[in-house]
């Protein structure tokens, strides 16, 4: 429901009106299963293609960041996604590697072809803890590769 006005004040799309401040490319992230929260929430791949595909038209690039998580996941804060919480590690590394697989073709579909993808985000202290802390290397490492390795 919002909407946004160019320098003339003139109603315009967003992307349309960054473009025109010269940027080139806008960072999306998409979360597993988000609530609707405006501001803990949304960012389903759904949406974020959606999103992707008006940068694509407006002429810009895509950096596709994957939280791996419901929410935001942050330094220290390494949730994984609810659905996937009682995950042995092999599920998990299974169910990363699906999601991204997943994600990517449904980006595909949708026309657009990520500039760059970032696997996990501020992940200093691990991805989809505890499975993946940094106390536990080999699991973190491995699920960063079963990410990777679409």
């Amino acid at each position: 429901g919002y909407y946004w006005l160019n320098k003339s004040g003139v109603r315009q799309d967003l992307f349309t009106i960054l473009k025109s401040y010269g940027l080139t490319a806008i960072s999306l992230r998409t979360w597993v299963n988000p609530s609707n929260s405006p501001a803990n929430g949304h960012c389903s791949i759904q949406e974020t293609v959606k999103m992707a595909q008006r940068c694509r038209d407006a002429g810009m690039q895509v950096l596709l960041g994957f939280h791996f998580g419901d929410t935001w996941n942050s330094v220290g804060v390494q949730k994984p996604p609810k659905a996937w919480a009682n995950m042995s590690y092999a599920q998990m590394r299974d169910a990363l590697r699906r999601y991204v697989d997943d994600s990517l073709k449904l980006l595909k579909a949708g026309g657009v072809t990520p500039g760059w993808v970032k696997i996990g985000n501020e992940q200093n202290s691990g991805i989809c803890s505890p499975v993946g802390s940094v106390s536990k290397p080999s699991q973190m490492t491995g699920l960063l590769n079963g990410a990777y390795d679409v």
